[in-house]
């Protein structure tokens, strides 16, 4: 497998030559021409832009919110019993099987209605992770792969709704701009688990399930308040220059 796995990342490699940039839409007239210059930017964007700063808390409140994904494979197996290669082999099949299918469906309904409302059901479906492990744990332990299926419909909703936004809504002279903001500040949620650990070890399972679900459901209030980019009159660039 890992050997497989190896042969389709170097496949991938060189397919990856052969890309081409392709041509923007708008000309770039300006961009800063000093690290203070763009540093400046960076804060002017996050000052005055009031839809991406809306966009990125839901951003990072959603993804922070996946907490105990992670945890719910040793749920299964600690807590409810299921045996590891039961659990492990059907945890990757309901996932999986969640992500095609989503895929398909979600990549349409971006296309059709935007990505606003792909990024709320991805929302949803986080808010439904922790709501089946916890019900695992009052009643039927099957319930727990619910919880992996939403997690793949949820990476599913990832790129045709949170990734479409920001492509979207940012046109060609600030969208770099703007992906390496939402990156770093993606490294708060990255460093979540570690928390969730913390949590897991030092009370239970349901208490990180607990705080999962009560980050997640400030995830979707947040999200509600996301404009589609669609809905804008005029794609100029969302901010001008810091100076």
């Amino acid at each position: 497998m890992f050997l497989l796995a190896g042969v389709c990342y170097q496949i991938s490699l060189i397919a990856f030559v052969f890309i081409k940039e392709p041509p923007r839409s708008q000309p770039v007239t300006e961009s800063p021409t000093t690290r203070r210059d763009y540093m400046a930017l960076l804060r002017h964007v996050l000052r005055h832009d009031t839809r991406y700063r809306d966009y990125l808390a839901a951003r990072l409140m959603t993804e922070i919110g996946l907490i105990a994904g992670p945890f719910y494979i040793r749920f299964a197996t600690e807590s409810l019993g299921i045996p590891s290669a039961e659990a492990v082999s059907r945890a990757i099949q309901v996932s999986t099987l969640g992500s095609l299918l989503a895929a398909m469906v979600l990549g349409w309904l971006s296309e059709r209605r935007g990505s606003r409302l792909v990024i709320l059901i991805g929302v949803v479906t986080v808010v439904a992770q922790p709501v089946a492990a916890l019900l695992a744990g009052v009643g039927s332990a099957w319930l727990i792969y619910a919880a992996f299926a939403a997690s793949g419909v949820y990476w599913a909703t990832h790129e045709a709704g949170m990734l479409n936004w920001i492509i979207e809504y940012a046109d060609d002279s600030r969208r770099a701009i703007y992906f390496s903001l939402t990156s770093t500040f993606n490294i708060v949620a990255v460093a979540s688990p570690v928390l969730g650990g913390i949590i897991a070890e030092r009370l239970s399972y349901e208490a990180l399930f607990v705080v999962a679900l009560g980050i997640s459901l400030v995830a979707l209030v947040l999200s509600l308040r996301l404009i589609e980019p669609r809905t804008l009159q005029s794609l100029e660039p969302a901010v001008q220059s810091a100076d």
